[in-house]
């Protein structure tokens, strides 16, 4: 990972070409990739409603990041417009067409809902439980 002046990390484009190419799982997690491609934070993207996508706007595809967390503002507490890169754009409608199959039930018509059942090419973790 590289570092920045300000502390924060990011993967190098060495690891971003790593992970779009691995040959260990069939296709790399759409979910992963929009995040490298968006810089948008765990939750932020978790919380991601559908509607706050918009890929075929005249303005240009993007989406709108209003929570940080589940009713909770993002960090910088201002809602915010994110520009998609073509390639985030493909990314996400490959996961529009996985979504329906990973989460039937998506209540409340998430992004990226998340689950306790093992989604498409995302290997289930084994936790040992002591009695």
């Amino acid at each position: 990972m590289g570092d920045t002046a300000d502390g924060w990390t990011f993967l190098t484009e060495s690891e971003q070409s790593a992970i779009r190419s691995c040959t260990d799982i069939f296709e790399p997690d759409p979910r992963i990739l929009f995040a490298m491609l968006t810089g948008l934070r765990q939750r932020e993207q978790w919380c991601l409603h559908l509607a706050d996508v918009h890929l075929d706007d005249p303005s240009g595809p993007h989406t709108i990041v209003r929570f940080g967390a589940p009713g909770r503002a993002t960090k910088s507490g201002k809602i915010r417009r994110v520009p998609l890169i073509p390639e985030a754009v493909q990314v996400v409608s490959r996961w529009l067409e996985l979504l329906p199959s990973c989460a039937p039930k998506n209540t409340h018509k998430l992004l990226c809902p998340r689950q306790r059942a093992v989604d498409v090419n995302v290997p289930r973790r084994t936790a040992s439980r002591r009695n």
